[in-house]
């Protein structure tokens, strides 16, 4: 059913929100489903995948889709997701260490790794969408998303600030977490990430 006039917009913001609602029920659910440490990650695919076939205007079929990545993607998913995690903890605990020492030589240390950190963050918001999106192996899709995210520094800035925003929305409102939390980020960092990637994938 469409609608003209002002309840035309007004019924497809409501789709939208019904949609991200489900996806990010889906996203909790099969986040359990695999014991949260090993279930997080597919299910973040999983919610990307579907996302970028809304995005590109497909009529995804929701569950089915969502699942049939969860379950063919999983090991893929874990190996990306872990690997971006063991980074990220390793840059922290260097930069604790790095702080820790009583010598200036350490504290400049310490403002590199925050420089190697901020790089870290750019791969991290772009690792899962181009791993949907395009046809890569992890490592290609590390290289690419810092490639990526170094050439698009206003499109990055742009997501950067979205996860904020909505990170902080969700922790005033909590109540929003089970229905518009992973979903909605999971929507604004593909929307950013597909024009820069001509060259889809279909998974």
């Amino acid at each position: 059913m469409e609608f003209q006039g002002f309840l035309g917009p007004v019924y497809r913001i409501c789709e939208w929100i019904m949609r991200l609602a489900c996806v990010n029920l889906l996203w909790i659910s099969f986040t359990f489903l695999g014991l949260g440490a090993f279930g997080i990650f597919p299910a973040t695919l999983a919610m990307f995948t579907v996302v970028r076939g809304w995005l590109q205007g497909r009529d995804v079929p929701v569950f089915r889709t969502f699942w049939r990545t969860y379950r063919k993607r999983w090991s893929d998913a874990n190996v990306l997701g872990y690997l971006l995690l063991a980074a990220g903890v390793l840059l922290y605990a260097d930069f604790r260490l790095m702080l820790g020492m009583n010598h200036p030589f350490f504290h400049l240390l310490a403002f590199a790794v925050l420089g190697v950190g901020l790089l870290y963050t750019v791969v991290l918001l772009y690792a899962f969408p181009l791993f949907v999106h395009v046809p890569l192996t992890k490592w290609e899709t590390f290289r690419h998303a810092l490639f990526t995210g170094v050439s698009h520094p206003f499109r990055t800035l742009v997501m950067f600030a979205g996860v904020t925003v909505i990170t902080l929305i969700n922790l005033s409102f909590p109540g929003l977490l089970p229905f518009l939390s992973g979903s909605v980020v999971g929507l604004v960092l593909m929307a950013l990430v597909l024009p820069t990637s001509p060259a889809p994938a279909e998974h």
